[in-house]
């Protein structure tokens, strides 16, 4: 009997993840490992320092209003444009590859050191091997 869902995710929010990531010029295992690192593909996912971080990528408050992120429950297709509007927002280029996108995400734009961690000691440097094949 043929399955409508591949892996975890139902296949509407698959197809989102890879196309996300074609726009973004990433490869979308990779995509996904960051999307997994962050939230677990829990686009509802409360979490953060205070708490006050939500989403697949983890909008602080300040980025949540920048992309015009809804306070409603979303499925992970449907917060996937808020995603790739912060990534535009913050100088992020198609191509940068998955080190600069989590530099993204982890420091607020593609140039902030591979090295510096956040409130939790994660690093950009200590998390690549999660994201990357192999």
């Amino acid at each position: 009997m043929a399955s409508t869902r591949i892996g975890t995710l139902a296949a509407p929010d698959r197809a989102a993840v890879f196309s996300t990531a074609q726009r973004l010029g990433l490869d979308p295992y990779e995509f996904g490992a960051l999307i997994h690192q962050e939230s677990g593909f829990r686009p509802n996912v409360w979490g953060g320092a205070g708490g006050d971080y939500r989403g697949l990528i983890q909008f602080g408050p300040g980025a949540r209003k920048e992309v015009g992120l809804p306070d409603k429950e979303m499925s992970i297709a449907e917060q996937l444009p808020y995603v790739e509007k912060y990534f535009q927002g913050r100088g992020y280029k198609p191509g940068m590859g998955i080190a600069k996108a989590y530099a993204t995400v982890l420091g607020g734009n593609p140039n902030v050191s591979l090295n510096a961690k956040d409130s939790f000691g994660t690093s950009v440097a200590s998390s690549l091997p999660r994201f990357q094949k192999g």
